[in-house]
């Protein structure tokens, strides 16, 4: 499916069960060309997940001696910054070059560019540590997850609870203040109004619904419709309750037919 979605210019992004970089690296395989992981809470999380989406092929101990410049690069105090050519001194090629090399560098510069990360922030943990989270060189933006996160701050599915927007607007402005992308996967009561708000907040993702719920949503409008609809209603202009049955005297077989 991936690779169909690729073949047709539309860029597929899955969101794999758990953040673990070997599940990563089958579907980035499979055609995915970007990677939402779940749950996500610490450090050496994002750490893999980078290592797993924008330094692969690299692997065992090359990739760990990678890993760990990159964590001595995470500055929680810095905002975005650029060098004068332009590109992020976040950037993970910038901060790896010294240690792979220029040739490699361009390697995987190349081969990775088109490969997106996101991680889920949906827990308090997570809100904590975002500061931390967002600081590792090759992540791209967060999504955030309103259902658990609303789990995790004691008011679950209160989608109107001040607790829940304050957790919202913070992790919009923090990530907004890396450079990085930032939506929240919110379908519920006010949907729209709500996706305004974060928008005018600094969200530059709307991510609206999902097929099974546009579906299903779809289906209950129509078996409400449905349901309240009788035998013998009014259909047309038929009031007989005989659902248009024509009376043409023809219902009974003539008396000689049944002497045979």
């Amino acid at each position: 499916v991936g690779r169909g979605y690729d073949a047709a210019g539309i860029t597929p992004i899955v969101r794999v069960p758990e953040p673990e970089p070997f599940r990563v690296c089958e579907y980035l395989d499979g055609g995915a060309r970007g990677i939402v992981a779940p749950y996500v809470e610490t450090l050496d999380q994002v750490l893999t997940l980078v290592g797993a989406v924008k330094l692969r092929p690299l692997k065992g101990g090359r990739l760990q001696e990678c890993l760990e410049v990159l964590r001595e690069n995470v500055n929680p105090q810095l905002l975005e910054q650029k060098d004068r050519t332009g590109v992020p001194t976040s950037d993970i090629c910038t901060v790896l070059e010294s240690k792979l090399g220029t040739e490699l560098t361009e390697y995987l510069r190349i081969k990775n560019k088109n490969l997106l990360l996101f991680i889920n922030i949906e827990s308090v943990q997570a809100v904590a540590s975002l500061p931390v989270l967002l600081s590792v060189p090759g992540l791209d933006g967060v999504f955030i997850g309103p259902a658990d996160l609303s789990v995790s701050l004691g008011v679950p599915r209160q989608w109107h609870h001040e607790r829940f927007h304050e957790a919202v607007t913070t992790i919009i402005k923090q990530t907004c203040s890396k450079g990085l992308s930032v939506g929240c996967h919110y379908s519920f009561d006010k949907a729209i109004e709500y996706q305004k708000k974060w928008v005018a907040e600094g969200a530059d993702m709307i991510i609206h619904s999902s097929d099974v719920y546009l579906y299903t949503g779809a289906l209950k409008q129509d078996l409400a419709a449905l349901k309240p609809i009788k035998y013998g209603a009014t259909v047309g202009n038929d009031t007989t309750g005989e659902c248009g049955r024509a009376e043409t005297g023809e219902d009974e077989a003539p008396a000689s037919e049944l002497d045979v």
